[in-house]
């Protein structure tokens, strides 16, 4: 679900259920948005995974210590997706709990 709105305004919180997200994904165009709004979001659903998108590399840690959240850089992912293509591995992990997995396309969705 897209939902438009403020992370400051509860309204916009609650419309897009964020207590029970199974995950919320932060893609804002400024990481010190970005930071806040991880802050404000584990603030109001301590237990809902998220995923921040971040574009500096001092940005990931600033998130993880404001909010005990796991951010990684696109920078990161990047490194990580060439890697897994040039490699040709079938992972490739990119934290110690986050990795990549080619599967089929008749699994996509499910």
């Amino acid at each position: 679900m897209d939902v438009v709105g403020s992370v400051l305004e509860r309204a916009s919180l609650d419309k897009a259920r964020v207590r029970e997200a199974s995950a919320v994904v932060l893609a804002l165009s400024d990481d010190s948005e970005s930071v806040f709004a991880t802050a404000v979001v584990r603030d109001y659903a301590p237990g809902v995974p998220l995923i921040v998108r971040v574009l500096r590399t001092p940005s990931p840690s600033a998130c993880t210590a404001r909010a005990r959240t796991l951010p990684i850089s696109v920078g990161q992912v990047a490194g990580q997706i060439l890697a897994y293509h040039l490699l040709g591995e079938q992972t490739t992990h990119v934290e110690n709990r986050v990795k990549f997995i080619r599967v089929n396309a008749g699994c996509a969705g499910r």
